[in-house]
C-alpha cells in the first residue's frame, strides 16, 4: 500500500499547484449557493417548515453541500476515458499496481488539498451553529457519521465515473455521458436542493438509486435527520451493494475491452 499513499502525496502536491483554480470554483459556488438561500428565504418567509426542514436546515443545507461537493466529486471519467483513447493507459499495465487503486489514490490527493483548506472552515460553522443554537441539531457523533457517509460517497463517485470511462473502448467520446450523469447527480444527489421536497413517487424509487449517496444521505447524517439507529444499516446496506455493483461492471468493462482492442491505442 506504500505505492498508494507515495501517489496520492505526489497528486496532493500537483493540486497545490492549481490553486487559482480551487478558489475560483470556490467564489463561484458560493455566488450559486447565495443566490438559492436569498430563493429560499423568500420561500419560507410564509411557512415555518417544508417537508420537515426549517428555514435554518435549508440553510444550513446549502452552506454544507459545497463541502460535500468538493469532497466527493472526481474527474475520473475524463482522466482514464482520455488515456484509454491516446494509448498512453497501455502504459499503467507495465507497472505493478491496480489502475483502479491508481485512480482513487490520485482522486483522493486532488481532492485532500480542498479539504485540507475547507475542513478548519467548516469548524468554525459548527462551533457557530452550536455557541448560537440556530435550531440545527449537529452533534459530534452526527458528524463522525457524515464522514463516513462522505468517504463511502466519494468512492462511489469515483468507482461510478471510473466505470462510465471503461465506455471509452467503444465511444469516441464519453463527455457527453459523463455531463449527462452530473446532471442527473446534482438533480437526485440532492445537491441543488433536499430531497424531501421532491414527491414522496420519486423519493421512493430514488432510495434504490446511487445518486442520493453522494451528496444528501452525507448531509441527512450531519443534520441528525438519519441517525445510527434508524437508518444506518439500510444506507450502508444500499451505498455497500452500489460499489460492489460498479466495480464488478467496471471490471467486465475493462475486460471486455481489452479483448476487443488487444492492446490500447490500437
Amino acid at each position: 500500500m506504500n505505492k498508494y499513499f507515495a501517489l496520492l502525496k505526489i497528486f496532493f502536491t500537483s493540486a497545490m499547484i492549481k490553486r487559482a483554480d480551487f478558489f475560483g470554483n470556490i467564489a463561484i459556488n458560493l455566488i450559486q449557493i447565495s443566490a438559492a438561500i436569498v430563493l429560499w428565504l423568500a420561500i419560507y418567509k410564509p411557512k415555518e417548515s417544508i417537508n420537515g426542514y426549517t428555514l435554518q436546515d435549508t440553510i444550513v443545507y446549502y452552506v454544507f453541500i459545497l463541502l460535500i461537493t468538493y469532497a466527493t466529486t472526481t474527474n475520473t471519467a475524463d482522466y482514464i476515458s482520455q488515456n484509454i483513447k491516446s494509448g498512453t493507459l497501455s502504459e499503467w499495465l507495465l507497472r505493478p499496481r491496480s489502475i483502479l487503486l491508481t485512480e482513487i489514490s490520485r482522486s483522493f490527493g486532488d481532492q485532500l488539498y480542498r479539504l485540507f483548506v475547507l475542513v478548519p472552515i467548516y469548524v468554525a460553522i459548527v462551533i457557530i451553529i452550536s455557541i448560537f443554537s440556530l435550531g440545527v441539531k449537529i452533534s459530534f457523533g452526527s458528524i463522525l457519521l457524515g464522514i463516513v457517509f462522505i468517504m463511502l460517497g466519494f468512492l462511489l463517485n469515483c468507482l461510478f465515473e471510473y466505470t462510465l470511462s471503461m465506455l471509452a473502448f467503444w465511444l469516441d467520446e464519453v463527455w457527453s455521458i459523463k455531463h449527462f450523469k452530473e446532471i442527473i447527480t446534482d438533480l437526485l444527489g440532492g445537491k441543488r436542493f433536499p430531497l424531501a421536497f421532491f414527491p414522496m413517487a420519486i423519493q421512493s424509487i430514488n432510495k434504490f438509486l446511487p445518486f442520493q449517496f453522494i451528496y444528501f444521505i452525507p448531509l441527512e447524517y450531519i443534520l441528525s435527520k438519519h441517525t445510527i439507529k434508524i437508518n444506518f444499516a439500510q444506507d450502508l446496506f444500499f451505498v455497500m451493494s452500489w460499489i460492489i455493483i460498479f466495480i464488478l461492471f467496471s471490471s467486465f468493462l475493462y475486460k471486455r475491452g481489452i479483448q476487443k482492442y488487444g492492446a490500447f491505442g490500437n
